[in-house]
Formats: structure tokens, sequence, C-alpha cells
């Protein structure tokens, strides 16, 4: 590769020279002319090249994939790509860089750039550009950018005919027909996601969970049933936790699922709601914790009947406690312990 500062037409001259057979042209495809040498396939992005193309749908523009041979060689490499509307330098929509490491390992075929969501409209013609920014020197990453189409239901077919530039070292573009006498087409994909339609046009409100965060289950628990409800004006899609599809139960709805777990450890898992239209609620967090099953003491005492009257002391995992009061009856059958505890009489 050349330095960016060597005139254009010696960087085109070292590309074309490089090429290999064209590939083949199907209706509607894109194309380059004759005019230019035969044999042209791609072109080799140095002081950088550009690619326009027209919209064919209204929505919301998301991804440029482009069709393209990549070489990460000793140096490495880093280029930029822009996103215009209507002619290159025009007005910027997005942009950002990316690098191809030393070493990194040769590549060839589609390669996609994330694009800040952009409202289009059918008919819109912008134009996406790519150049390299570091200096051009022995052993550098390259990148090659295609040219006319691979096959007869070739995927870049889904978008019109563009016009190709070149871009020389002054930041000028020019076309193939103002440079070297003949046009090329840079194959270039664009994915452009249709506006929603229908109740989930105005619809962004996530599901609301209803459900205990925190549940205490005794020691040497293997499974816990979660349960909880559903606040949606919407349909609820699906609920999980941890991952694992909970059943949804209508009315509500509520939601239903059984997790295996393993002590003595507290465990916390994430429950997601998504309703009908995709919105997807904030995780809530439900801790699990294992606690030691409460142990009773025993206080037996007379209660002046003809039965047993006694109570018992239920100490808690906090060590609080609580009496319930027991009794049978004289032939010390019939037990029974009344609810809510009681106090023992005064003696």
């Amino acid at each position: 590769m050349k330095s960016h500062a060597m005139p254009l037409w010696m960087s085109l001259v070292a590309t074309l020279a490089a090429a290999g057979s064209a590939h083949a042209q199907s209706p509607g495809g894109q194309t380059h002319g004759a005019g230019g040498p035969a044999d042209v396939e791609h072109f080799q992005v140095v002081t950088g090249f550009a690619q326009s193309f027209e919209i064919t749908r209204t929505g919301s523009l998301t991804t440029i994939e482009i069709d393209a041979d990549w070489k990460a060689d000793l140096a490495g490499g880093s280029f930029e790509w822009k996103l215009f509307e209507d002619v290159p330098n025009g007005t910027l929509l997005d942009s950002n860089t990316f690098d191809s490491p030393p070493g990194g390992g040769n590549g060839s075929g589609p390669r996609s750039f994330a694009i800040t969501p952009v409202d289009v409209t059918a008919g819109d013609t912008l134009v996406f550009m790519v150049r390299q920014v570091t200096p051009s020197t022995a052993n550098e990453s390259t990148l090659h950018w295609w040219v006319g189409d691979d096959t007869a239901t070739d995927p870049y077919d889904a978008y019109p005919d563009g016009q190709g530039f070149a871009r020389d070292s002054f930041d000028n573009y020019l076309t193939g027909t103002d440079f070297l006498g003949y046009e090329f087409d840079l194959r270039l994909r664009a994915f452009v996601v249709p506006p929603v339609t229908g109740p989930c046009a105005t619809d962004s409100t996530a599901p609301v969970i209803n459900t205990d965060t925190s549940i205490e289950v005794p020691v040497g628990t293997t499974q816990v049933t979660l349960t909880g409800g559903i606040f949606e004006d919407n349909l609820v899609a699906s609920v999980t936790v941890d991952g694992i599809l909970a059943t949804l139960v209508d009315p509500g709805p509520t939601f239903l699922t059984t997790l295996t777990v393993a002590g003595p450890g507290s465990i916390v898992v994430d429950v997601i709601a998504v309703d009908g239209c995709g919105n997807e609620s904030q995780p809530t967090q439900v801790t699990i914790d294992f606690v030691a099953v409460c142990a009773p003491e025993f206080d037996m005492c007379l209660d002046g009947n003809l039965g047993t009257a006694f109570y018992i002391d239920v100490i808690g995992p906090t060590g609080a406690t609580c009496q319930l009061s027991c009794s049978t009856n004289a032939q010390g059958l019939g037990l029974g312990c009344s609810l809510p505890p009681v106090c023992p009489p005064v003696p």
C-alpha cells in the first residue's frame, strides 16, 4: 500500500492491478460500466471510497453491511466510516471507527456496521463512506470493498443502484466517471426496520411485577415455588425466573414456577416480564434465604381442669418467642392448641 500523500490515480491503479474477473450482474443489480478495466472486482480502501444508495422503505435504518475482503498484517490498521445525507460530506448522520489488529486474521464476506437508528423515508438517498485513517505503510492491514453482484439472488439487489465515489488525498470525492471515465457500484446493503403500527405503536410501558422479594425456606429445601402477579394493560407474552420460563395463569395474570435450589447460602433470582409489544421489565430480584427450623421448648403445668394443659414457647430464627397453649382431656387424648398463642395463667 502507498501513503495518503500519493495522488489518487496512483492509488487506484495499484488497486485495479490486483483485481480479478468481474462479478456477473443480475437484473436491477448493482453494476459497473465497461469503460474501465473489465476485470475490476473490488477497490482497496486507501484514501477512501463512498457509495450512495436509495432507501426503499420507510422506517428506522439500523445497520449498513458491505461485502469486503480484509487482511490483517503486521502493522494493523485503523479505519473510519461515515453516513451522510444526499452526497459525500453532506449532512453527517453517524460515524465511527474500527480497527484491524495486527495478526488478527484475514476475512471475506459481509462486514456490518451498527448505525445509531436513523429515521428514513422511501426514496431518500444516503451515502456510506469508508476510509483508512492510519498512514499507509508496508505490511499494514488492508480492506477491499467489492464491486457489483455475486449471484442472481444476491441480497445486495434489495437496494437500487447508486453512484460510487473515490476520495482523493484532499478530501474530495469524485465519481468514477469524473475520474476514470467508467462507473462503479460498491456492494452495500442497508437494513431498515419498518415502523410499528397498531396498539404497539403507542405502547412503550413495560409490565410491573408484584411478588415477594424475600423468601425464607428451611435449611435442606431443594425446591422452591415462586408466584406473583403481573400488572400490564396489554397481553403478557412471557415471564422468566432466572431464565426459566414460568407458567402464566389467568386472570391477572399470575405466574408460577418451581426452582431447584441448594443452600445454605442465600440465592438471588431475577424475574423478568415481557409484554406482547416486546416491552421488557427491569429485573425484579427475589432473595431466597435458608433458615433453621423454629425450635420448641416445653413448659408443662396443670391448669386445674380434668385434662393437662401445657405451653410451648416457639423460638424463631431471630430469637423471638411466642407461646401456644395446648391441652388434652382427662385421658391424655384429644390434643389441641389455641390459636393465636395465649399467655399462661398467673400462678
